[in-house]
């Protein structure tokens, strides 16, 4: 592994000792490995996606980083051993690292779409297929219906539309079926069909085991999809609320901040992060709450362990933010 593994080693001064520094992070594997004189003091794992960020560790009893960034073809590594809150880097502070970003009713908006659209798949997709072979497989009536058209698409997809009668009324439906069905159904002029007694316009081909799987397995991955899309949004609506109420009332107090998470996007490159922290609301214990979105060189300057400002509600204790320079 030793070509798709990068190796960096820094010689560190600090309180009158120099501390060897090794670092290792396997392109692929996404393992990182810092070791301070031989010992390991941090390791990490990213797999298959932007290793970015600022990764902690101790150093002589102060925090330090290894900081990986890239520019979308090659990494670059470095290590940074300036401490942190209210510090900012030798060349300067930079406001938008220390700024962090509000909760976006664009963004919850984008995850109500892509929510909906999914749950909207689900339903739609090949004219209700994904629902209407599962249910009337077992909940319906079987019947042979009259083929009334049988076609083949452009793509050689085979499309056969049906007719059968219930009672006094007759219910006309259509759907794609495979070849081998396809040719006994023009054959024979009629085709094995399901239908729901309780509402005949629900029907379908009798499906396959293969199909039936097919459609459980698919349906249940788009409603998951759905799902944690729908339950973002729903959570980051609380977020916005919460934020605007807090940035113009509530009290302040002292946190700490406990862990730093890397924030990806939906090609998993490495955006931002976030914190989260600990608090203490007068009379009522202790709580926990995590940040919005800040630049990933963040972590720089709100190391894990150190003090942040937090404003929270004293009427909903649990109910905080975390406030920046810039708030």
């Amino acid at each position: 592994m030793g070509f798709t593994t990068a190796r960096r080693a820094w010689n560190i001064e600090r309180n009158g000792r120099t501390y060897r520094v090794e670092m290792e992070d396997e392109y692929f594997l996404g393992r990182r490995v810092v070791r301070v004189d031989g010992n390991i003091l941090y390791s990490g794992r990213t797999v298959l996606s932007d290793h970015s960020g600022a990764y902690q560790f101790d150093l002589g009893g102060e925090p330090a980083f290894l900081k990986i960034s890239t520019n979308g073809f090659r990494y670059y590594y470095d290590l940074v051993t300036q401490p942190s809150l209210g510090t900012a880097p030798l060349g300067g502070p930079n406001a938008k690292e220390l700024a962090q970003a509000s909760p976006s009713l664009t963004g919850i908006a984008a995850l109500v779409v892509f929510g909906l659209a999914m749950a909207a798949t689900l339903v739609l997709l090949a004219d209700g297929r994904l629902w209407r072979e599962p249910v009337v497989a077992v909940a319906g009536v079987p019947v042979d219906a009259t083929v009334t058209r049988a076609t083949t698409t452009t793509s050689d997809a085979r499309r056969i539309e049906y007719r059968f009668q219930v009672g006094a009324d007759s219910f006309t439906h259509e759907g794609f079926i495979s070849s081998e069905r396809y040719e006994r159904a023009r054959s024979l002029g009629i085709v094995p069909i399901r239908y729901l007694a309780i509402a005949p316009e629900v029907s379908a081909f009798v499906p396959d085991p293969g199909d039936l799987l097919f459609d459980a397995l698919f349906s249940l991955f788009l409603a998951a999809m759905a799902g944690s899309f729908l339950l973002g949004a729903a959570g980051s609506l609380g977020d916005y609320r919460i934020w605007k109420r807090l940035s113009t009332m509530g009290v302040d107090t002292v946190g700490r901040v406990t862990r730093v998470r890397t924030l990806r996007n939906r090609y998993m490159a490495a955006v931002g992060c976030a914190f989260e922290y600990v608090y203490t609301a007068a009379a009522a214990g202790e709580f926990r709450g995590h940040s919005g979105s800040f630049a990933l060189d963040a972590a720089m300057h709100y190391p894990v362990g150190s003090p942040v400002r937090i404003r929270y509600d004293p009427n909903r204790p649990g109910e905080s933010i975390l406030l920046t320079p810039s708030a």
